[in-house]
């Protein structure tokens, strides 16, 4: 999934996550959000019925260790004030080619 620069235009707050899901055979990667500690990471949910869904534990927050607070983040309100947030810049995870010549 790609992962952007967000930034909130009220409270400044800045973070770095993807929007939306991507949906495989037997499980998808979906951009989720804390409510406890409000950060934005990508999680593998698995399936219901597929063999992944009896090896792979619930998603766990990496910072505070809860599964309770997890949902879905739909990448335009910000976590921190629930604001207007936006994406600034492409993909961070793309190779920027060097500015030097050799």
């Amino acid at each position: 999934m790609p992962r952007y620069q967000f930034k909130c235009s009220a409270c400044k707050h800045e973070c770095v996550g993807s929007i939306g899901a991507e949906h495989g055979i037997n499980c998808s990667k979906v951009s989720m959000l804390c409510g406890q500690c409000e950060v934005i990471d990508i999680f593998t949910v698995p399936k219901k019925g597929s063999i992944d869904h009896m090896l792979v534990s619930d998603a766990i927050c990496k910072s505070c260790g809860s599964d309770k607070h997890l949902k879905p983040w739909d990448g335009l309100t910000c976590p921190h004030c629930k604001g207007a947030i936006r994406a600034i810049g492409p993909d961070v995870d793309i190779p920027r080619p060097s500015r030097f010549r050799w």
